[in-house]
């Protein structure tokens, strides 16, 4: 009794035909055609054997082996790179080699390139200058930066950072990361404001429905006094981005020079040249 065939049934030699095509490169494009062919041929079948969709006469084999790329795509394995070109994420990749036993080799490395041990980042490269992108592989990239316990916490005037190669990306996803949670905190202060203000306007007329009638003209309300609008701090600073952090390593204080001990409340800020740093909370 043969065994029932589904999508599910296709979809590790879907990830494995896509590994060995793409000559196991992460979002390299491989012809879906090819892709089914070569699947067919490592299930042991053909796109014909398993009979024809009645309303438009599509092989169930293709319909399946579809069915499979889009459960990649779903799970962050697969990606459609150009109309008719599948190809796989770095985790697809991974997974792909895991299936065929496939061992992933990075780029070699001279000695002179290594980091020193006692900084704890795995500078599969060394250290670079940001402009020039650290590496042109993602997936280097990306092995990079998860063996790199700070990766994230990117200060001007951490000596750390000043010696890192990954440090241009830190920097970026440091300054996405805080204007994500600016615009967290905006929603939910705004939330917070109609909240009140629903409150009170309860309140209010609640408070005219049991208070008596006046027996004469009451005083006109005293006016409510303008709010002033806050002094932007000297020297430029993007107040959109500062938030309480706690400091992930030793750094130095971007207003007074200072020392911030590791774990010690501070803020994170970005200046007017796109750069920035970490700051004791009493400097802000």
């Amino acid at each position: 009794m043969s065994t029932k065939l589904t999508a599910k049934s296709f979809r590790d030699d879907l990830l494995t035909v896509l590994g060995t095509e793409s000559k196991w490169e992460a979002e390299a494009g491989v012809d879906f055609n090819t892709v089914i062919d070569n699947v067919c041929a490592a299930k042991g079948v053909t796109r014909d054997s398993h009979g024809l969709r009645d309303y438009d006469d599509m092989p169930y084999v293709v319909i399946w082996i579809r069915d499979a790329f889009r459960w990649a795509k779903r799970r962050g394995l697969g990606v459609q790179v150009k109309r008719g070109q599948w190809a796989l994420t770095e985790d697809g990749l991974e997974k792909a080699a895991d299936l065929a036993g496939h061992v992933l080799t990075v780029a070699s490395v001279d000695d002179d390139s290594k980091a020193d041990e006692s900084t704890g980042l795995c500078l599969v490269v060394g250290p670079g200058n940001p402009d020039e992108g650290y590496h042109s592989d993602p997936y280097v990239r990306a092995t990079a930066a998860k063996q790199t316990e700070c990766y994230g916490h990117y200060s001007a005037k951490a000596p750390t950072c000043s010696t890192c190669g990954l440090v241009g990306g830190c920097q970026n996803l440091v300054a996405a990361l805080y204007s994500t949670i600016a615009a967290e905190l905006a929603e939910a202060d705004k939330a917070e404001a109609e909240r009140l203000a629903a409150e009170a306007a309860m309140a209010s007329t609640a408070a005219k429905a049991t208070a008596p009638k006046p027996t004469s003209t009451p005083a006109a309300p005293a006016p409510t006094p303008t709010p002033t609008t806050p002094v932007a701090p000297a020297g430029g600073w993007d107040n959109t981005a500062i938030q309480p952090i706690v400091s992930f390593v030793d750094s130095t204080c971007y207003r007074c020079g200072k020392s911030i001990p590791k774990g010690e409340d501070c803020y994170w800020v970005k200046d007017g040249d796109q750069k920035g740093g970490m700051f004791h909370l009493g400097c802000k």
